[in-house]
């Protein structure tokens, strides 16, 4: 059986986060949403956090979600538990979508809709340049500093072409990075009850 004291004696500094930041959860969250989740942070200040849930993928077409929005082969993932009936994304067109806001160098969220799709339509974006979430990831100010104290997510980056990718083994293959320390994580089963 696994103890928290066993697997939980890292300790990270809640003022590492910042826009591009990666969180990784740890593997007994309590929150379905949040079970083996890793959550890209677009924006964090003194307002609150924002991010997406870059792991849980959906089979389905964009259009099955948007009926005028023109075909394209994409990568959609449930963005978090906030208003789910919304769709979001970030990209790597820059200032080609108005509006837009930096996440990282390469790595940008949101921006002029209409510019976007005017842009699949004419064939210059694909699941290279662009992720779509269903929903987003929110934190009230200070909430997700006291989640990092008590040590339910652990703070890294990952290249941009992992977070644009659709990978339902990201956490899996993001916590095998960690080294040995992090090792228990991986063998925690889904219910650990089942253990």
């Amino acid at each position: 059986m696994y103890s928290k004291t066993n697997i939980f004696s890292f300790k990270e500094d809640p003022s590492k986060i910042k826009a591009g930041s990666v969180l990784v959860s740890e593997p007994f969250s309590r929150d379905p949403h949040f079970s083996k989740s890793v959550v890209l942070i677009t924006e964090h200040n003194d307002k609150g956090t924002v991010g997406f849930i870059l792991n849980k993928p959906v089979k389905m077409a964009l259009s099955d979600i948007m009926k005028d929005f023109p075909n394209i082969d994409t990568n959609i993932s449930i963005g978090g538990p906030v208003e789910t009936n919304s769709v979001h994304f970030i990209h790597t067109l820059g200032q080609q979508i108005e509006g837009t806001k930096e996440v990282n160098d390469v790595l940008f969220w949101g921006g002029n809709f209409k510019k976007l799709q005017q842009l699949v339509s004419l064939g210059l974006v694909d699941q290279r340049h662009v992720k779509f979430f269903i929903g987003y990831a929110g934190w009230k100010p200070k909430q997700l500093e006291t989640e990092i104290d008590n040590n339910y997510w652990k703070i890294t980056n990952l290249q941009n072409t992992e977070i644009l990718d659709n990978d339902p083994r990201m956490w899996y293959n993001t916590v095998s990075r960690f080294g040995e320390a992090f090792k228990p994580w991986l063998n925690v089963p889904e219910n650990p009850a089942w253990n």
